[in-house]
């Protein structure tokens, strides 16, 4: 019930698309050198199918979830997988069992993020391993020598991971 509200219906004018002409880049090069094998050979990555299966069936996973408003409408379905397609998004392929799903979440500016959900496809990936992240609190410990500069940033990048292109390899795993 929680997850509901923080949910938001597909509205075409609203989606945040990346640019039509933009190019996706393919993951191999976004990755560390260190870890970069894994994208080569994601044969690594994955879990046995059997430990798979009993993941789904543990987690009662049946089929992803996706926006009722597209579920319900061919038309707005339709039209959202062309602008799929026409951004490199997605490709067409060979009918497939769904494995991903697609709901929207409103940003700050009104607009709607894609979110793809991919539970049901994470289940056929090995656990990563655990990374520990700085708290907030973390940073009121740093300290610096008198007279130091600290510089901070942040940046954004617009529709971040719909710029990366997935490893044909793994596509089939990803399926709408």
């Amino acid at each position: 019930q929680r997850q509901m509200c923080i949910r938001d219906r597909y509205d075409k004018d609203l989606v945040s698309w990346p640019e039509v002409a933009g190019p996706r880049r393919p993951l191999g090069p976004l990755v560390l050198e260190s870890d970069r094998h894994l994208v080569d050979c994601p044969e690594l990555l994955l879990r046995p199918t059997a430990e798979r299966d009993a993941l789904l069936l543990q987690g009662g996973l049946k089929r992803p979830y996706t926006d009722r408003v597209l579920l319900r409408s061919p038309r707005r379905y339709g039209e959202y997988l062309q602008g799929l397609f026409k951004r490199g998004m997605a490709f067409p392929g060979l009918y497939a069992r769904a494995t991903v799903g697609v709901f929207f979440v409103r940003k700050k500016d009104g607009s709607l993020r894609i979110i793809t959900a991919t539970r049901l496809a994470n289940c056929s990936f090995k656990d990563p391993p655990k990374t520990r992240l700085p708290t907030p609190g973390a940073f009121t410990s740093l300290e610096l020598a008198h007279g130091a500069k600290l510089y901070m940033s942040q940046g954004d990048v617009e529709n971040a991971f719909h710029q990366m292109l997935l490893p044909e390899s793994l596509r089939d795993l990803f399926v709408l």
